[in-house]
């Protein structure tokens, strides 16, 4: 299969997958290193293609949801729970970002839609002893969420609320 062709086919598979799919299935599926799927991705990115890298693998942003961004403040222990509250209305949470005095702004990628992705989520950072990125920022951090739809989103936002998750400055 001539480049092109491929990576024209690697958008699809990423479009069309319900879940993030990884650079080692794809290599598998065109016959290719992951390298090479990875210098793929990198071109189908430079070209403004909204694929995102996440630890599970790579997922294609899509447009049509809702997407918000939100500032909690909560202590480590309450991050399972903060997870959850999202997940459970329907949403994903993209990404976690902290502001560091001296770094600015700094992102991590998660990719979290589930109580099962949560859990995984918790039990690496467990397993690991990983000190959180909002440990930087005595707890303050911000999360990219989507959504099907805007009742999601008020739901998602009234439980944080009630909860007392969410930071206001």
């Amino acid at each position: 299969m001539k480049t092109e062709l491929r990576r024209m086919a690697i958008l699809q598979e990423i479009k069309q997958a319900q879940e993030s799919i990884s650079a080692t299935k794809l290599a598998g599926l065109f016959n290719v290193s992951r390298q090479s799927i990875a210098q793929d991705i990198a071109i189908l990115k430079a070209r403004k293609e909204p694929i995102i890298a996440t630890p599970k693998g790579y997922v294609f942003q899509n447009d049509d949801k809702v997407r918000f961004i939100i500032t909690c403040k909560h202590t480590n222990e309450h991050t399972k729970s903060e997870l959850n509250c999202i997940v459970d209305f329907g949403g994903t949470i993209e990404n976690v970002i902290v502001k560091h005095p001296i770094y600015g702004e700094l992102s991590a990628p998660l990719n979290i839609s589930s109580r099962y992705d949560v859990n995984i989520f918790i039990e690496k950072s467990e397993r690991y002893q990983a000190s959180s990125l909002s440990d930087l920022n005595e707890g303050i951090h911000m999360h990219t969420i989507n959504c099907e739809t805007k009742t999601q989103s008020e739901a998602i936002l009234a439980m944080l609320k009630e909860k007392k998750y969410l930071y206001d400055n």
